[in-house]
């Protein structure tokens, strides 16, 4: 029994006559009645009879009404509940990125697109290099990291200088005296503030930090590039960029991280800019094809950031200025 049979039956008795049900329900007097013959031959009993005064239910129809009435709204009720899912996994936009990005980026960005979106739902995914199978694999819808997650479509957001981070007990085994010197004018001036401010014309090389241990991830891309033959490397296996800090906050060597993630750089620590200047580019990765609600959020992730890039110009132009 399906729900236009039930509503062939509302129709017949709330008309009256099969005719009238017929025009209701757009369609021919013969239709309409080879529809009740059909829900009384599934029923196996008589549930409408004919009469001068119009259409009315037989007694087995009369102890029947309420079970199909009940069967009638479960079925309307079941098709709304198929078609708000439906919708909603319509609107759910997957995003898989790094914890990061999730940690710091994620909210923000989250908390603002639903405000001209509201519609938007999300489902996160968190993860490193498994981001590119799983968007070839349909599991996401768009990728948000370096470029470890490019894809068919990649569009670039932004450059993610890296630093070195340097433990308060390792200061005196890297570089030169005054670099040294430095070093420590800066991990005061954090242990005093709070916060880390970087210091003019200091930077570390390859070479400034070769005789200190260095803690790498396993997929650490600045590792492999600029210290490869580094001969003290601590390696992590694990791409919780905190676990490096922690690492590196008790003294057991330096690692490397992008400036995006300074934010969580434990109290113990000071960043020091690298040289020559080696970043990460941060982008987006989707599919050959993705969904309308996809691309309006890409579509927003891009002027978002442009507008961020400028209004950091504009800051970088009055701190110059004054």
């Amino acid at each position: 029994m399906d729900e236009r049979k039930l509503k062939g039956v509302e129709a017949v008795l709330e008309e009256g006559s099969f005719s009238a049900a017929a025009e209701r329900l757009h369609c021919t007097q013969s239709a309409v009645t080879q529809m009740m013959n059909a829900v009384e031959s599934e029923l196996g009993v008589r549930i409408l009879e004919r009469t001068h005064r119009g259409v009315s239910l037989t007694r087995e129809g009369r102890e029947l009404e309420v079970y199909m009435q009940n069967a009638l709204d479960s079925l309307v009720f079941l098709r709304e509940a198929a078609e708000r899912i439906a919708k909603r996994n319509e609107e759910t936009i997957r995003v898989g990125t790094f914890s990061s990005i999730a940690f710091r980026w994620m909210p923000v960005i989250i908390e603002r697109y639903q405000e001209v979106a509201p519609e938007a739902a999300f489902d996160i995914v968190i993860g490193t290099t498994s981001l590119k199978r799983k968007l070839e694999l349909g599991e996401i819808d768009v990728a948000l990291g370096d470029e470890r997650i490019r894809s068919v479509r990649w569009t670039r957001l932004f450059e993610d200088p890296y630093y070195i981070l340097v433990p308060e007990k390792l200061i005196d085994r890297i570089g030169t005296p005054e670099k040294q010197r430095m070093m420590h004018e800066m991990m005061e001036q954090r242990k005093a503030a709070g916060v880390w401010t970087p210091v003019p014309d200091l930077f570390v090389t390859k070479a400034d930090i070769a005789e200190v241990p260095f803690i790498s991830a396993t997929m650490d891309d600045f590792a492999e590039l600029n210290v490869r033959d580094v001969s003290n490397v601590i390696t992590i296996a694990s791409d919780e960029d905190k676990v490096l800090m922690s690492m590196a906050a008790r003294g057991l060597g330096v690692c490397a991280m992008p400036e995006f993630n300074l934010t969580e750089m434990p109290a113990d620590l000071i960043a020091v800019p690298y040289r020559p200047e080696v970043g990460r580019v941060i982008g987006i990765s989707r599919p050959r094809k993705s969904r309308r609600a996809v691309e309006q959020f890409v579509t927003y992730l891009e002027k978002y950031y442009r507008e961020m890039e400028m209004r950091q110009r504009e800051e970088s132009v009055i701190q110059e200025e004054s």
